[in-house]
C-alpha cells in the first residue's frame, strides 16, 4: 500500500468539514443555549408585579458566567392574589385588603388596639400583640410579646404565657391545623406567618 493510498484512507474527502462542523456543534452551541428551556424573564431596574396566585417580584441583578443581567425575583409570598402589593418598586404582603385608617400616616408603626401595625403604602403589613405596651414609631419591640425571649416563670404582655423561655400563645386548634386564634397575637409582613396548634401553643412558621 502506497503513502498516497493511505494518506487517502486516514484523510477522506470530507473530513475536515465534518470535524468542523462537530467542532461548531460543541463549541459554539453551548454559548448560544444559555439558559435553554427557561422563559426569558429579563426586566428593568425599579420594576415589580403580583402575579395572581399572590407572589411579588422585583427586578435584581443576577449574576451570570457571562454577564449581569436584570432579572425578574420572587420576593414575597402572600398566599392570596389580594393580600400582595407593589409601591415603589418593591412588592409586599398585608394582612388586610382594606385601606387601614390608621395607614393614613406615613409608613411605619402605628399602634392599634391591643398591638402595633406596620403601615405600608396605606395598608397593614404586619400587626403584632402588646396590649398597653405599644410605643409611637417603636411599635411592640420592647414588649414582651409572641416569639419575645423570656426567662423561667418570666412575665408575657397580655394573656400570654412563657413556655420554653419564649413568650407564647395558647390554642386548641386541631394539631398541625391552621389555628385563626393565633393570628391575634402576631401577624407577619414581608411573607404571612402561617400558625397552626402545636401541643396546645401556637406556633409560627414561614
Amino acid at each position: 500500500m502506497g503513502l498516497r493510498e493511505v494518506d487517502r484512507r486516514l484523510s477522506p474527502a470530507g473530513s475536515l468539514a465534518r470535524v468542523v462542523a462537530i467542532t461548531w456543534l460543541v463549541v459554539v452551541a453551548p454559548a448560544g443555549c444559555c439558559g435553554c428551556g427557561q422563559p426569558d424573564n429579563e426586566c428593568s431596574p425599579g420594576q415589580a408585579y403580583c402575579d395572581g396566585l399572590g407572589n411579588g417580584y422585583d427586578c435584581s441583578l443576577e449574576e451570570r458566567m457571562y454577564s449581569t443581567p436584570w432579572v425578574w425575583s420572587k420576593t414575597a409570598e402572600c398566599g392570596r392574589a389580594d393580600l400582595c402589593k407593589v409601591d415603589n418598586g418593591e412588592p409586599f404582603c398585608i394582612i388586610d385588603p382594606a385601606v387601614a385608617p390608621k395607614c393614613v400616616a406615613p409608613d411605619g408603626l402605628q399602634c392599634m388596639g391591643d398591638g402595633a401595625v406596620h403601615c405600608m403604602a396605606g395598608y397593614a403589613a404586619g400587626w403584632a400583640y402588646c396590649p398597653g405596651q405599644c410605643e409611637p414609631d417603636a411599635g411592640c419591640s420592647d414588649a414582651q410579646t409572641v416569639g419575645k425571649p423570656c426567662g423561667d416563670g418570666g412575665a408575657c404582655v397580655g394573656d400570654l404565657a412563657c413556655v420554653y423561655r419564649q413568650c407564647d400563645a395558647r390554642c386548641s386548634c386541631p394539631a398541625g391545623a391552621e389555628c385563626a386564634s393565633c393570628y391575634a397575637y402576631l401577624r407577619m409582613g414581608g411573607t404571612n406567618a402561617v400558625a397552626t396548634c402545636l401541643d396546645g401553643w401556637c406556633n409560627y412558621g414561614p
